[in-house]
């Protein structure tokens, strides 16, 4: 399972004793808020209209668009899970409107990650060498391209290895020291070069995480709908009886 940085069992613990008030409940057209009681603590309001789905509160707010009825699309996700509390951040994101300006961070649903980055330099550094290593780990002259004996041969591969070590020495110097600050560490990656060795292209690869409040933000949304379709289950319930 995806481990988040919010824990699923920490946004529980949050919610615990909240209890639904249902403000609007029209159609699409809804309005519902979480709260436990005497407090506004991870507080959150669930709003709805065409097309639409706004959660706003404690931990910040985002507007999502998709489907006429945006509790439907949760849903989908939903029923992956036992619980009903799945959740999907990499789709749902993709059909954010707009979020908060929740202080210097903007609110947004992701962001740098330091332990992102430096797994992404240290894949990349191993993907480039990976063959290089796997040959050097052979002891099968046949897996050379040239005849040479024992004592080329480990030559050869202890200057290979003292190459690749002086490369990640670098990296570490010019590209790991900034990993605290993302747009230095992200520059520094851009512009390093040793041996002929480079991180082309590495624009491309993603160094964010979803943040703490867009996860919980997330689950809020799954348990909400959760917590609404159980108090509309009685009712219909209670239809279907009498019309049998």
């Amino acid at each position: 399972m995806k481990e988040y940085a919010c824990p699923k069992e920490q946004f529980l613990r949050d919610v615990g004793e909240h209890v639904l008030t249902v403000l609007r409940d029209d159609g699409v057209d809804r309005h519902l808020r979480f709260r436990k009681p005497g407090t506004g603590c991870y507080g959150f309001d669930l709003i709805t209209w065409g097309g639409h789905l706004l959660i706003t509160g404690d931990c910040g707010s985002f507007l999502f668009r998709r489907l006429h009825d945006m509790f439907e699309f949760f849903r989908c996700d939903q029923r992956r899970e036992p619980d009903g509390l799945g959740i999907n951040p990499q789709y749902w994101s993709e059909k954010l409107l707009a979020t908060d300006c929740n202080g210097r961070r903007g609110g947004a649903a992701t962001e740098f990650s330091k332990e992102k980055f430096e797994a992404n330099i240290k894949r990349w550094f191993d993907d480039s060498f990976e063959e290089e290593i796997k040959s050097d780990a052979s002891l099968d002259e046949g897996d050379w391209d040239y005849e040479e004996d024992a004592e080329q041969r480990a030559k050869h591969v202890a200057e290979r290895k003292a190459r690749r070590d002086a490369i990640w020495a670098e990296i570490e110097s010019d590209v790991l020291s900034h990993s605290d600050n993302e747009h230095r560490a992200e520059q520094a990656a851009y512009d390093f070069e040793h041996d002929g060795f480079n991180f082309q292209d590495f624009y491309e690869v993603d160094n964010t995480e979803y943040t703490f409040h867009f996860i919980w933000c997330a689950y809020a949304i799954a348990w909400g709908i959760k917590r609404y379709d159980e108090t509309k289950a009685p009712a219909a319930q209670q239809t279907s009886e009498v019309s049998a």
